[in-house]
């Protein structure tokens, strides 16, 4: 049963408001140090008041002796104390010197029965009376003043005893209690209040943070253990947004994938179905013998050269599908490798006579590997070589901000800018049927690029009748 109530009560208090566990506990911690402290002043205040009144009155002997053994019995002078409440004998051989007044043997007498009720105490001694029930202090002492020997008694009445400060602190305990209660109260609302207040704020800036509508821009400020934990959470944040971004450009990144994937197949599809659909007619129509198929020689030669055309489609696309695998590091030197591939058009060039312009330093280094960088220029210089007409202009500038390869396009009016880097786009209307292009070279261009996260921009200019395509530098 008991085991039961602890786990109740137990629950009862974790269900409990912060600012209510903060405020009992500051209660409780605040009345238990008043408690203490007024156990602690009842058991020793007594001592404390029998020291120091002990104190007092030996430093007083003290001065009386002293006086004696200066200037004699000076009545003024110890008149003065016994207005302090002092009561001063001085005899000699018996017989009383000081104070000497008409009553003095029935104050003698007085005293003598006052004497007869405290403990004597030996010369150069006194003792607190307060353990022994005792209400006041006394002592003895002879003095030596001019060769007469003296002696002094000296009594002190106590004003509180242990019993009357015992009594007096056990009615002042519900004075006490109430003042503790109410100061640790009013202490404990104030800390629960400021307390509280730093973790609602804390609180209401995670929610922020939920929704996104906190500025990322924080300076860390030094303060206690809850500004550190707010610290703590803004860098957090500022990690968990720029985590998000990285998702959020990764996922975007992914997503093109996905839809030039699409799109690449149904281009695939396309492209390869065409010419499949035209060589299975061919060919059936030689089987057959249908009117206008006799020359299979010649019709031999078409379905060969459509064959032709989608080996090449099909090196594209298998070129397309290795750009997913991981991409390499290294630096390959841009400038030497562009001639390397103007090389190997240069039968090209001349043949359709055309005028080369290369305007390059030394060397420029790209953070792309040397097989993926001459899949790019020798895409680039391919196409500007293919689509120029003859006895044209072509230009490649490299520098440390771009590299920039232009060229003279025939009906560039029917090319659409927004889509002439997608899959399977072509322009080359002009060419024979064997050597059209299957539309992949400026798609693996872009796609590399991208890749290796180089910025890259293309344009279409009417007026010069010229496609400019740049490479942006690191």
């Amino acid at each position: 049963m008991s085991q039961k109530l602890y786990i109740k009560i137990k629950k009862q208090i974790q269900s409990l408001p912060l600012y209510w566990k903060t405020w009992f506990i500051t209660t409780l911690t605040l009345i238990a140090t008043l408690i203490i402290f007024f156990l602690v002043y009842s058991t020793f205040a007594t001592k404390f008041l029998e020291n120091n009144q002990q104190k007092k009155f030996d430093k007083t002997v003290n001065q009386i002796v002293e006086e004696i053994e200066k200037n004699g019995i000076n009545e003024e002078k110890l008149n003065q104390y016994s207005l302090e409440g002092y009561s001063i004998f001085i005899s000699s051989n018996n017989e009383l010197i000081y104070p000497n007044y008409s009553n003095a043997l029935s104050t003698t007498a007085t005293e003598s029965s006052t004497l007869s009720n405290v403990i004597q105490i030996s010369p150069a001694t006194s003792i607190n009376s307060f353990e022994n029930g005792n209400s006041s202090l006394s002592t003895s002492k002879r003095i030596l003043y001019k060769n007469i020997w003296l002696s002094l008694d000296v009594y002190y009445p106590v004003v509180i005893n242990s019993k009357e400060i015992k009594s007096i602190l056990v009615d002042t305990a519900p004075y006490f209690v109430l003042i503790g209660i109410i100061v640790s109260f009013g202490i404990s609302w104030i800390y629960s209040r400021y307390f509280i207040a730093k973790i609602n704020k804390l609180n209401l800036l995670v929610h922020e943070m939920s929704t996104s509508s906190v500025s990322k821009e924080y300076v860390s400020q030094p303060g206690d253990e809850i500004q550190e934990l707010k610290n703590n959470v803004y860098f957090m944040y500022q990690e968990l947004q720029q985590t998000m971004a990285q998702l959020n450009i990764e996922m975007n990144r992914v997503k093109k994938l996905e839809e030039d994937r699409q799109i690449f197949m149904r281009g695939a599809t396309h492209e390869l179905k065409t010419p499949i659909m035209a060589m299975m007619t061919t060919l059936s129509g030689m089987i057959e013998n249908i009117e206008g198929y006799e020359d299979q020689v010649y019709h031999l030669s078409l379905c060969y050269n459509r064959l032709q055309s989608m080996s090449r489609l099909v090196n594209g696309m298998l070129e397309v599908s290795r750009l997913e695998e991981t991409v390499f590091s290294g630096e390959t030197d841009i400038n030497k490798l562009t001639l390397d591939v103007l090389e190997v058009y240069e039968y090209m060039i001349q043949d359709k006579e055309i005028e080369l312009v290369v305007n390059q330093g030394k060397e420029q280094k790209v953070k792309i590997p040397e097989r993926a960088l001459q899949k790019i220029i020798s895409n680039l210089i391919g196409n500007s070589v293919k689509y120029s007409p003859p006895k044209k202009k072509i230009s490649i500038l490299s520098n440390n901000h771009v590299w920039q390869i232009s060229n003279h396009v025939n009906h560039i009016e029917k090319m659409d800018l927004k889509s002439i880097a997608d899959p399977f786009i072509s322009y080359d209307v002009e060419e024979e049927e064997y050597a059209q292009s299957h539309g992949l070279g400026l798609y693996i261009v872009v796609s590399l690029l991208e890749q290796y996260q180089y910025p890259y921009h293309f344009d279409l200019d009417t007026e010069t009748k010229e496609f400019v395509f740049q490479i942006k530098m690191k």
